[in-house]
């Protein structure tokens, strides 16, 4: 992920960042509150809403469903095994 991708994230009017993993999902929403973008965090073990958040960073299984002005979509990469 760019970091012109997460500016802009930060600076849209809304967002959602939805990632495979939990740990990525935490680390942009620890970089967005402390930016002072109000971001809540939602993963399948952890829920922490933001007052007045109009951001959300997730994990790809509970991804938010209402409309938003910036989505950012983090892919895996899964390693080829040459067997």
């Amino acid at each position: 992920m760019s970091l012109q991708a997460l500016e802009r994230y930060n600076t849209a009017e809304s967002g959602v960042y939805a990632s495979p993993l939990r740990l990525l999902a935490m680390e942009v929403w620890d970089q967005c509150n402390q930016r002072g973008t109000y971001c809540s965090l939602i993963t399948g073990q952890e829920k922490e809403e933001v007052a007045f958040s109009q951001h959300t960073a997730c994990t790809v299984e509970v991804s938010a469903s209402r409309p938003v002005s910036c989505v950012l979509y983090k892919r895996a990469r899964i390693p080829h095994s040459h067997a």
